[in-house]
């Protein structure tokens, strides 16, 4: 599987002219020849850059969202536009109104609501283990055996009119199996990461795991602010490594000074993701 990174908070070094921004996107070219889009960045960013990279989004078979917020969703009616046919999957919850809350007030960070009523027919909801397509899996049911991270504390939904804290019912993970293994895509972790990963090795316990990619949510972008401890993050590489997964590949809200110390830790395991990067996994 070839994977590129359409949109990401860096640059790739190799990658000059392409845009950046504080989200998340992800091509996936599958040894089948199936063409998948994980999550939509902010905005439309991430199509021009697609462009620049001679990937043609109109042939994505279909897109997987990994969770509501806009850092992740936004861009996905300049997807639904651009190609006409291919099905969005998402959890059920993602209509949820989602909000952070920083030094200057509450700032809404949910999905456009319009979207859902222009491009009714092109949305799959999911609440529970679904395989999507042949050998593309969705996650539902997250276990809270680890702490989730602190970054969460800022982040709030409406309920019954009033803010309340996200429990993050709107986040999935997705899955791919491909003939020599699978490959886990998790979005931002916002149960955490170690609790996402055993999701799938709790699902899937005879199979080999190649990768594991997406953000940690070690960082907080509401306060700019690492909240975990050195020493936390540094428990959190150790278990990590302590999972059979052969390498996790990690970027946008893990954070530079959290994959540095991450880095410090789990070697070779960890490759960081930037705007342009491409993986083979």
């Amino acid at each position: 599987m070839i994977i590129d990174t359409l949109l990401e908070n860096n640059l790739f070094e190799q990658a000059e002219g392409l845009k950046t921004a504080h989200g998340l996107s992800l091509h996936l070219n599958c040894e089948d020849g199936r063409a998948i889009l994980f999550d939509a960045g902010p905005d439309d960013k991430f199509i021009s850059n697609a462009q620049q990279l001679g990937i043609d989004l109109r042939q994505v078979v279909f897109a997987v969202l990994s969770h509501a917020h806009n850092d992740h969703g936004g861009g996905l009616a300049s997807f639904l536009a651009l190609n006409p046919v291919a099905p969005v999957y998402l959890h059920r919850m993602a209509k949820t109104e989602l909000y952070a809350r920083g030094p200057e007030g509450d700032r809404k960070i949910s999905l456009d609501e319009s979207i859902f009523n222009k491009y009714t027919s092109r949305f799959r909801w999911c609440d529970h283990f679904t395989e999507v397509s042949p050998g593309a899996f969705i996650l539902t049911e997250i276990g809270q055996q680890f702490s989730r991270p602190l970054g969460n504390q800022s982040l709030y939904k409406k309920e019954n009119d009033q803010l309340v804290p996200d429990t993050f019912d709107h986040e999935l993970v997705f899955v791919l199996r491909e003939e020599d293994g699978l490959v886990v895509f998790t979005g931002c972790s916002h149960h955490g990461i170690l609790n996402m990963v055993d999701a799938v090795l709790n699902a899937f316990p005879a199979e080999r795991v190649k990768a594991v990619i997406g953000g940690f949510h070690l960082y907080n972008p509401t306060t700019k602010e690492t909240p975990e401890s050195p020493a936390e993050i540094e428990r959190i590489g150790h278990e990590l490594l302590e999972r059979k997964v052969e390498r996790y590949y990690t970027g946008h809200c893990t954070g530079n000074k959290s994959f540095d110390i991450l880095k410090s830790v789990m070697g070779e395991r960890l490759v960081a993701i930037a705007t342009g990067s491409r993986i083979t996994v």
